[in-house]
């Protein structure tokens, strides 16, 4: 199992074909969605990309932890994500990610997190290991989403965008907790700080949502920002 989770990340996250990468993202999002130990949520809109498949039952996590609780794998999906693949050749030297690489493999995170973070925002929000994320308190969600992109890259900036978009509307329909909205209300915050075009973006979303759902999302969004 532990090696058959290994290839599946580096494939989805390493591989240059964009087919290959999307048939990995849906094939992880699937197993992790079916996995779950949390009840299913009871409606999820769909997310272009990363629509959530409803579970009848809670699964048993094992998958999970095997990502999130495992440090080499864990680490593997990190240094992906910087655009290196810390496995040796046989030459015994590491493999660097082309730029395009890069770009893929960071785009291909944000697009499942929104997912995962409506399965269990608490696992994505927090890390096993503060000694990859700099602190107890930084998950994969937060280092994707504050950290890992270079925003003067107009099109991750617009990635990131859509990312935190999908996000505030899938996290409006789930069960929310002190905890679970604590994180996400953190998370938004530190985002937008330094970022107006961020901010500005989620203000006008209820605006390009469907009006029988505008209103709530509007409430949600001013709820998330304050």
């Amino acid at each position: 199992m532990p090696r058959v989770v290994e290839e599946l990340l580096r494939r989805w996250l390493s591989a240059p074909q964009v087919e290959v990468g999307e048939r990995a993202g849906r094939v992880l999002g699937d197993l992790l969605d079916v996995d779950c130990e949390l009840p299913p949520p009871s409606h999820l809109p769909s997310l272009t990309a990363s629509e959530v498949v409803k579970r009848r039952a809670p699964g048993q996590g094992r998958i999970w932890r095997r990502i999130f609780h495992d440090k080499e794998l864990f680490g593997l999906v990190l240094s992906l994500a910087k655009g290196v693949d810390p496995s040796p050749t046989p030459e015994g030297k590491q493999v660097t990610l082309t730029e395009r690489q890069l770009s893929l493999a960071q785009g291909r995170i944000l697009r499942i997190l929104p997912r995962l973070a409506a399965l269990n925002i608490v696992e994505v929000g927090i890390s096993q290991f503060p000694d990859l994320t700099g602190s107890p308190e930084t998950g994969l969600l937060q280092l994707a989403a504050l950290h890992m992109v270079d925003k003067s890259d107009t099109l991750m900036h617009l990635n990131l965008i859509d990312f935190f978009e999908t996000l505030l509307s899938v996290m409006r329909v789930v069960e929310h907790s002190h905890r679970t909205m604590g994180i996400l209300k953190d998370l938004v915050r530190q985002a937008t700080k330094d970022d107006n075009l961020l901010k500005n973006a989620l203000r006008s979303l209820p605006d390009r949502t469907v009006p029988e759902e505008s209103e709530a999302l509007r409430t949600f969004i001013r709820d998330v920002l304050a």
